[in-house]
């Protein structure tokens, strides 16, 4: 089978899906990445093979961002959702994931959470696809300050109503 995994760039976006496009390809699958330009050395170094997308504009992004010091986490998350990844960064990748499409051939679509490019892609083309729905959630020390119930550096991950505690820990960072 040929796969085609598609994700937005960063560290944390990228490095949970190379677990699953190695088994994929110990199972005798084709994979090919594709992802934004600017993560090309950690798909590199993680041995899988990649499709270059245009990396999204940091200056859309960053002016959606603009007001985050006075909005809340929820509403930080939702104009993350839906201006940056399905919007900005989704119309950047869009093309790149289309012509990843047509050289390729991909029998199926993978893609991380926050990535739209290779849904939207996928329905165009009439082919099946999927979303590797892991999380690797870290907040930043102090971020969750404001919460009477999360005013220690390390709560129970109970104690933070949206910070979620890493696989197999009993804490969280707030």
């Amino acid at each position: 089978m040929r796969i085609l995994i598609t994700s937005n760039r960063g560290a944390g976006h990228i490095e949970p899906l190379v677990p699953f496009a190695r088994a994929l390809l110990r199972a005798g699958d084709d994979v090919l990445v594709a992802a934004p330009e600017g993560v090309r050395p950690h798909v590199e170094r993680a041995g899988l093979p990649f499709f270059a997308l245009a990396d999204p504009p940091d200056d859309e992004r960053d002016a959606a961002m603009a007001g985050f010091p006075r909005l809340t986490n929820d509403e930080q998350g939702v104009i993350m959702l839906r201006d940056v990844f399905a919007d900005i960064y989704a119309r950047a990748s869009l093309p790149g994931v289309l012509a990843a499409i047509d050289r390729f051939a991909p029998d199926m679509i993978l893609r991380e959470p926050t990535e739209f490019a290779g849904l939207l892609a996928a329905e165009r083309r009439g082919l099946p696809h999927g979303r590797i729905g892991i999380w690797r959630w870290r907040t930043t020390p102090g971020a969750c300050r404001s919460s009477p119930r999360c005013s220690t550096p390390t709560a129970p991950a109970s104690a933070c109503p949206w910070t979620r505690a890493a696989s197999g820990s009993s804490t969280a960072q707030c």
